[in-house]
């Protein structure tokens, strides 16, 4: 569990993103973008930030958040993984630690 959604990059994503006054540019044609952020979830500790585009993961370049979803599922809890992200056009390298999802209180 990381804490965020994702969503895969598409023309009318990306046009609706950066038509949008979210102050998040998408300059990329393709990936995965983080569309939101848990609050104190790992992603939010780690810095990881809406409008972020997810180049890898582990060493594996990711076009899809299925994809990002499996690396994540196939990590160890609390064992650092490395993302690449570009935000607003910079490259960053980003130490996230996974944890276990939080459970659900029955509604």
């Amino acid at each position: 569990y990381l804490g965020v959604q994702m969503a895969e990059i598409t023309p009318e994503l990306r046009q609706q993103v950066n038509n949008s006054n979210a102050n998040i540019r998408i300059t990329q044609e393709q990936g995965v973008v983080i569309v939101a952020v848990q609050p104190n979830s790992p992603a939010d500790q780690a810095g990881l930030q809406p409008g972020d585009v997810v180049e890898s993961v582990a060493g594996t370049a990711v076009q899809k958040p299925e994809q990002v979803q499996q690396k994540v599922s196939g990590s160890a809890i609390g064992t650092p993984l490395e993302m690449v992200v570009n935000r607003n056009g910079q490259t960053r390298t980003v130490t996230v630690k996974p944890a276990a999802l939080p459970e659900q209180a029955p509604s």
